[in-house]
């Protein structure tokens, strides 16, 4: 099983999202992982990817890796989004993003 169902570039992943493929390569991954996934997490999918990609442009990210559901190891739970890199200064980084979706549906 893979450790991730989505890692990409920057570049990449904005062409994903120009194009909507960041969902359907997720779930591609999932079936090939064995992993059932709800229909109400790919609309989560399909929706937060375009936002990610907003704050990546807004905050003028330079090189970096975005991950979507990091599978954490021993406990079988997976973080929303990851990205991860090097900072101006060479360090790397990775900031750990738990994304939420809110609905007026009673």
């Amino acid at each position: 099983m893979e450790r991730v169902l989505y890692s990409e570039t920057k570049e990449t992943f904005v062409d994903d999202v120009l194009h909507n493929r960041v969902g359907h390569k997720m779930l591609e991954s999932a079936h090939r992982d064995g992993l059932y996934i709800g229909k109400s997490e790919v609309a989560a999918w399909h929706n937060n990817a375009p936002r990610i990609k907003g704050l990546l442009e807004l905050g003028r990210v330079g090189d970096v890796q975005v991950a979507f559901e990091y599978l954490m190891p021993y406990n079988r739970t997976r973080i929303d989004c990851m990205l991860y890199g090097r900072g101006e200064d060479g360090r790397e980084n990775a900031i750990h993003i738990e994304l939420k979706q809110w609905g007026n549906e009673t």
